[in-house]
């Protein structure tokens, strides 16, 4: 279990541990890297990313959960050492399944493009070793029609925001992350049915960006809220899964920053 929560610390430390972006081709570069972080990828770049990257490894399988409102494959990549493609041959590996999605908001964009970088590290860097023990299942850009309707000032009280980002809607103008029961969208229904039914992942990580809100220590990462429903899983990631990534990003950050002279305080990254 350590090894799978290990997954989710090194996904919070891309940028402490990732290669630099010229160790890899230029083909590789993402949007926000070419741009000094002042734009974000388009659907277009992303579907370009896993194409590309797909020639460039053996260990990657790309395809489709199904078409967005606006008629746009919503791509999804399995990246897995032996490569497997079908949910049946990753049962028979006896590994587990860790999805991770991006970009259910379509202005929050920070988590479809940290979703290539980490590929981009195990496939092609020196993150290969996550592949030993588990299958990552990622769905970048969920918010395919969202994404794309780009506009100025979108977001004016989220530091550090691409000037032009996606909206928070989907292509029928619904909030995807208020769909869950509903399923009023092609999105979440091909969601369920394609990746949580089909591939049943033992974690799943939603990656979401604050909207601007403002709090006394970085925000990082949270548990998923205890509204209705079974307590034990919530239970479980607060007081056990939590702890044990906190404590490990803090000892990191500390052999990372050795040379300087830090204090991190004992709520950081909660």
């Amino acid at each position: 279990m350590k090894k799978l929560f290990l997954f989710a610390l090194l996904g919070s430390l891309t940028q402490l541990n990732a290669q630099s972006v010229a160790s890899f081709p230029a083909s590789l570069q993402l949007t926000p890297e070419k741009s000094n972080f002042e734009k974000t990828s388009s659907y277009a770049d992303v579907m370009q990313f896993l194409q590309t990257i797909k020639s460039m490894s053996q260990h990657i399988h790309i395809g489709s959960i199904g078409k967005s409102t606006l008629g746009k494959d919503i791509p999804y990549a399995v990246l897995a050492n032996p490569a497997v493609s079908t949910p049946e041959e990753a049962r028979k590996s006896g590994k587990p399944v860790v999805y991770i999605q991006g970009n259910i908001h379509g202005g929050e964009v920070e988590g479809k493009e940290v979703s290539m970088m980490l590929m981009r590290d195990i496939l092609l860097g020196n993150l290969s070793h996550l592949l030993n023990h588990q299958i990552i299942v990622f769905v970048p850009i969920y918010n395919t029609d969202g994404n794309d309707m780009f506009a100025k000032g979108l977001r004016p009280s989220q530091e550090n925001s691409p000037l032009e980002t996606g909206i928070r809607e989907n292509g029928q103008g619904l909030d995807l992350n208020r769909d869950g029961i509903k399923m009023e969208t092609p999105e979440t229904r091909a969601m369920v049915s394609n990746i949580l039914n089909s591939w049943d992942p033992q974690m799943v990580v939603d990656l979401h960006t604050t909207n601007g809100t403002w709090h006394g220590y970085d925000l990082t990462w949270a548990p998923g809220y205890l509204s209705a429903g079974e307590p034990g899983p919530y239970h479980y990631t607060n007081s056990t899964i939590l702890p044990f990534i906190t404590d490990k990003v803090k000892r990191k950050m500390i052999y990372c920053l050795a040379p300087l002279v830090i204090s991190i305080p004992e709520k950081a990254g909660r």
